[in-house]
């Protein structure tokens, strides 16, 4: 009886092994790292329960697999997923996985990176006029009239519809990374008798 209960015990152990095994092979960062499509990661999944010799290729273009299993030798695994997949997808593939362990590498062109996230910059509107070649001459004017646009640059102008007036053109100048800084400006264009607003460029 204690052969017995050591044997289940060596096949419940087994079990478990495999089974995380297969959750750590399905958790590995490379299958969200790789350029397949959704439907294609939920596949390399369920791959790691399909029985051996297998394969798993895949369409770094199209982002499409396929994959072969039960499939002796494993060269043949291999070939075969291959010539599938460029078949189908009439494109350049890579295995991804060889039996239950996955060969892929991310190459740098691979690599997944947070989009860059670009922070607003603001400049400030200081006029704006009816006539669009008017724009050069209204920010010299105001630059030699106001010492705070001094050091300023002019920027692409913005249009604006008026209700029963038209179109104008905003006189934008500055660059400045934060509000705060294009603020205090404003705040010295004010007191020396200028118009100003914040803009976002």
């Amino acid at each position: 009886m204690r052969k017995v209960k050591i044997i289940k015990e060596l096949c419940l152990m087994f079990l478990l092994g495999g089974c995380a095994a297969e959750q750590a092979r399905s958790a590995d960062p490379r299958i969200d790292q790789a350029p397949m499509t959704t439907e294609t990661k939920r596949t390399s999944r369920d791959y790691f329960n399909k029985p051996n010799p297998k394969a798993f290729a895949f369409s770094p273009e199209k982002g499409t697999n396929w994959a072969v299993w039960g499939y002796p030798p494993v060269e043949a695994a291999i070939k075969q997923a291959m010539q599938e997949c460029e078949e189908r997808t009439r494109t350049r593939c890579v295995l991804f996985a060889v039996n239950d362990q996955i060969v892929w590498q991310p190459s740098s062109e691979h690599q997944v990176t947070e989009p860059e996230v670009k922070s607003p910059r603001f400049a400030i509107q200081v006029a704006s006029v009816h006539d669009l070649a008017k724009i050069p001459g209204e920010w010299k004017r105001l630059t030699r009239r106001y010492q705070a646009l001094a050091d300023l640059e002019l920027q692409a102008p913005k249009t604006i519809e008026v209700p029963g007036k038209g179109t104008f053109y905003r006189v934008i100048g500055g660059s400045f990374e934060t509000r705060a800084e294009a603020q205090t400006v404003c705040e010295r264009l004010r007191l020396a008798g200028g118009a100003c607003m914040i803009a976002e460029l």
